[in-house]
C-alpha cells in the first residue's frame, strides 16, 4: 500500500482479516487518542500524589473502646500573694 499514513503505523488495535493484520488510519488516531489520555491520566496522579494538603483537624476514633489518656503536667515556681 503506497501512502501509508503516520497514524497507519501506530495502529495498536489492527485488525485481523484472514490471518493477516491490517492497520488502518482511524486505529493510528484512538492509540494516539488512548495514549494522550493515558498519560494525562498518570500526570494527574502524580501531581495529586505530590501535592500536600494540611489539615488543622483531630480525629479520634471511638470504634475500638475506651481509651485512658494520663497527662503529667507541671508548672514551674509560683508565687502566692
Amino acid at each position: 500500500m503506497a501512502g501509508k499514513s503516520r497514524f497507519t503505523r501506530l495502529d495498536a488495535f489492527a485488525k485481523t482479516v484472514e490471518d493477516a493484520r491490517i492497520r488502518t488510519r482511524s486505529g493510528g488516531v484512538v492509540t494516539i487518542a488512548a495514549l494522550l489520555i493515558v498519560i494525562y491520566l498518570v500526570w494527574g496522579e502524580w501531581k495529586d500524589y505530590r501535592r500536600v494538603v494540611v489539615q488543622p483537624e483531630l480525629i479520634v476514633d471511638k470504634g475500638r473502646g475506651g481509651y485512658h489518656v494520663f497527662m503529667d503536667v507541671m508548672a514551674g515556681k509560683l508565687t502566692s500573694s
